[in-house]
């Protein structure tokens, strides 16, 4: 059997009409990665590390070829300033004949 609750929520606390509620519940931003952070942040920072296993490459990145690219994309939430980014970078380069060889490494 159900009783009508009156007044007050399932919670026990006083129920709020549409019309009377609080500026505080306005609803999350359509981002909701970016909404999640700033809650967490507040007015500080959050520090987030990636791996390459992270974005789902489990398998060193090879190049070959004159003209090897390979482009690695990395999660930002939108609406979310970055400050101090950094990208630490480990790559190894094997020539066959032992020549001279260079990479370049663009953010």
């Amino acid at each position: 059997m159900a009783l009508p609750l009156s007044g007050i929520c399932a919670a026990g606390l006083p129920a709020l009409a549409q019309d009377n509620a609080p500026a505080a519940l306005t609803p999350a931003p359509t981002d909701p990665v970016a909404y999640a952070m700033q809650r967490i942040a507040g007015d500080g920072s959050v520090t987030v590390s990636l791996t390459l296993a992270d974005l789902g490459i489990l398998q060193p990145i090879g190049l070959s070829g004159l003209d090897a690219r390979r482009s690695v994309f990395f999660p930002v939430p939108a609406n979310m300033p970055l400050s101090s980014a950094r990208l630490n970078f480990q790559g190894r380069y094997l020539r066959g004949d032992g020549g001279r060889t260079t990479y370049l490494v663009s953010i």
